[in-house]
């Protein structure tokens, strides 16, 4: 135990704040003196940062100090599977499902944001929170897009009829996306060899595009109403309103935040390439 709060906080046990009455008020003076003076230092390095650097290309871990962070303009994604916590996991061989499940639905889809030019924030298990930068908002808007209909493409054509296969449960899943203005930083605290850090994104586009998949209990693709005026007249004709976002109003009135419900769907093809060949041959021979 006193080896991991010393890898944590450089201190020693005895120098933390007091786990019973029996803990001599020295110590909690001092442990709270230690705590100021390193509340002062970070704050000392924020205020350094500050005001946020505008970014290009979103930033790795390594790329930013532990403090450090950049403003950029972005598509965000939260995708999230319908009623993961009622698939049953108690047993051994329970579990073992699930985790099969996870591993074949989640690895394709982190590789569909991946083939998007899109970058993990973060992967919770049973679902992922995405960025889509670099370029122009209505550009990041149509790539998260994409990257959403390719994701239920594949699997409602090649993954889930596998699963139901393989006796496993068919995966129904949500996509939430929103466009704007986002702060991603690196916090965390230094811990010696492996410091314990985490980028996390800041603003109003993320918690919208986390909290607009409640919008769809059973599985779909919603768009913020800033993420859908991105998009060209011929994407947008292809949505239907779907609400508003309790608690959110649009900027500068006092209007409901507007939800947007995507109703395209990737036509599927069964013949896969060689459909795609047919159809190339006798567009050549017109």
């Amino acid at each position: 135990m006193s080896s991991l709060y010393n890898s944590l906080y450089g201190t020693s046990l005895t120098n933390l704040l007091p786990i019973g009455p029996s803990q001599p008020t020295a110590t909690l003076m001092t442990s709270t003196t230690q705590a100021e003076e390193r509340f002062e230092k970070r704050l000392t390095r924020i205020r350094g940062i500050l005001p946020i650097t505008k970014g290009r290309v979103v930033p790795s871990e390594d790329d930013l100090m532990i403090g450090d962070a950049r403003r950029l303009h972005m598509a965000v994604m939260f995708l999230d599977i319908c009623k993961f916590s009622r698939i049953e996991s108690t047993e051994d061989a329970e579990q073992e499902n699930v985790l099969m499940v996870l591993n074949l639905f989640m690895a394709e889809m982190l590789s569909v944001v991946k083939r998007h030019e899109g970058h993990f924030e973060k992967n919770t298990g049973d679902g992922l929170m995405a960025y889509f930068a670099e370029a122009a908002l209505a550009d990041c808007a149509k790539r998260a897009l994409d990257a959403a209909i390719t994701m239920h493409h594949y699997n409602d054509h090649v993954i889930s009829p596998r699963l139901e296969k393989l006796g496993l449960p068919r995966v129904k899943f949500r996509v939430a996306i929103d466009t704007g203005s986002v702060i991603v930083a690196n916090v965390g605290i230094k811990g010696g060899e492996r410091d314990h850090r985490s980028l996390v994104a800041i603003g109003t586009t993320a918690n919208i595009a986390c909290k607009l998949m409640a919008l769809l209990p059973d599985g779909g693709i919603v768009l913020g109403n800033s993420a859908r005026h991105h998009l060209t007249p011929d994407w947008r004709a292809e949505t239907t309103p779907h609400g508003t976002l309790p608690g959110y109003v649009s900027k500068g009135t006092s209007t409901p935040y507007p939800a947007w419900l995507v109703k395209y769907r990737a036509p599927y093809n069964p013949f896969g390439s060689l459909g795609a060949l047919l159809a190339l041959s006798a567009l050549g021979g017109r």
